[in-house]
């Protein structure tokens, strides 16, 4: 009596390993018939096809069903290591290696290599690079529908583009609602990742609401995230190293946001708006050792319409002094101060109450200063000074002069006059009332809001 091999494959409803439709988990010949076939076994409806091993693909595979495409094994990181499973796009291979047509596909682990990356010699880099070259152009993973999820999924060293995102020129339709987590694109002779709806067709732009997480993009041709033709895409945790381009959203750019992440080192510039892109904004934590991050820590050209840089404020306390240009000593019953910093904007509250200003003798021509703002968080010499003084709303500005302290000048104990100071009076505003008496119990507090170096 014959036995017939009952493989997993073969029970109804579950997942199906390409390997069983003849994929070669060698990589040695190609594998595209064989996946096709894999996918054409599973119902209309969908289902998931897995594989472990690496394959070799030669002709474009368009899914053109809601399935889910699984890697068994790990991640890699895409530049030391490569997943345990991935498809090898070849090097005569012109178009991408996957076309996800269908809303609903999700693509999990693995990825696609570009054969350049299976080099082994003894200067790596180079030979790849070479090979990379030489190879037919293409992308990696096309991403054509909506609503399309590639989670742990690596695209490194093809002759394209990483992972593109939105649909052809020639195209019409949206690709929006997509999802990228945890991704990897590096080395590819493009971009690393491109959200773009060609824009050349009369759809207008629609790669849109889609959301990328944690992707790692490192050492592209072009930009680690390109973005063009798309509206209201959010970005979170970019990590864009050794690309040309950090983030560079084109002049058909609207509405996207890049919150965190780390640009550092990319050639040209590490954050672009280009000019005419619009409403698009980086969030950004404040930084205690860089708190001008859109200079210092970016790299930040924002040429574009309504783009704006916003941070996460920080509150940091600080000791308000009180002293007097005419000697005597304050004693003091409290002394509060904060700082609300967001990136170079800082709002400086302070309150003082004091017992008596010991000394005081001639208030015409005295000048009460409150000192104690760190040196870090300094105002700008150009800095236009702004705040609320005592129970009084201070609304003219004071233009700056230099120096670290701002002041509070007094005459027969009645009005105010304010000034930033480095060995003159600057700017006074005399048109403010103070009625305490400063030879007895009194309070000094308010707000000032400057920019800072």
């Amino acid at each position: 009596m014959s036995l017939t091999k009952v493989t997993f494959s073969m029970i109804d409803g579950a997942a199906v390993n390409i390997s069983d439709f003849g994929a070669d988990p060698t990589g040695a010949t190609n594998s595209y018939s064989a996946i096709v076939a894999a996918i054409a076994s599973l119902p209309a409806t969908g289902g998931t096809i897995y594989y472990d091993g690496r394959f070799l693909v030669n002709t474009t595979i368009v899914v053109d069903k809601a399935i889910k495409i699984l890697a068994l094994g790990g991640r890699g990181d895409g530049v030391n290591t490569f997943p345990t499973s991935y498809f090898i796009k070849g090097s005569t291979l012109s178009g991408p290696c996957f076309q996800l047509s269908e809303a609903g596909i999700v693509m999990e682990g693995g990825g696609v290599l570009g054969s350049a990356a299976l080099i082994s010699d003894t200067s790596p880099f180079t030979a790849r690079v070479s090979a990379r070259t030489a190879a037919s152009s293409g992308d990696g993973i096309y991403v054509k529908g909506s609503r399309i999820t590639l989670r742990d999924v690596t695209v490194a060293w093809v002759n394209g583009i990483g992972i593109k995102v939105g649909q052809n020129a020639t195209e019409d339709g949206n690709t929006n609602a997509w999802y990228l987590d945890r991704c990897i694109a590096n080395y590819n002779a493009d971009h690393g990742i491109s959200i773009s709806d060609d824009g050349v067709k009369s759809d207008g732009l629609n790669a849109n609401g889609g959301t990328c997480v944690a992707p790692i993009v490192t050492a592209n041709t072009n930009a680690g995230v390109f973005i063009d033709y798309a509206f209201g895409n959010t970005f979170t945790g970019v990590v864009a190293q050794s690309n040309n381009y950090g983030a560079y959203l084109t002049a058909n750019s609207l509405n996207n946001t890049l919150y965190g992440g780390d640009f550092e080192g990319n050639t040209t510039q590490q954050v672009v708006f280009a000019t005419n892109s619009t409403r698009n904004s980086l969030v950004f934590p404040a930084s205690n050792n860089d708190p001008n991050i859109t200079t210092d820590l970016f790299g930040l050209t924002n040429d574009g319409t309504d783009c704006a840089v916003f941070t996460y404020p920080r509150i940091i306390p600080w000791t308000p002094v009180l002293t007097r240009s005419n000697g005597g000593a304050p004693t003091y019953e409290g002394q509060l101060g904060w700082l609300t910093i967001e990136g170079n904007k800082v709002t400086a509250g302070f309150r003082i109450d004091l017992t008596s200003v010991a000394g005081y003798t001639t208030p015409s021509t005295s000048i009460l200063s409150i000192t104690g703002i760190p040196s870090t968080y300094a105002p700008r010499v150009d800095s236009t000074i702004q705040g609320l003084i005592g129970s009084v709303m201070w609304e003219d500005s004071v233009t700056a002069f230099g120096g670290l302290v701002i002041s509070m000048q007094y005459n027969t104990g009645t009005v105010i006059k304010l000034s930033r100071v480095n060995g003159s009076t600057g700017y006074n505003n005399t048109s403010n009332v103070f009625a305490n008496n400063l030879d007895n119990t009194f309070s000094v507090w308010g707000t000032i809001t400057y920019m800072m170096e």
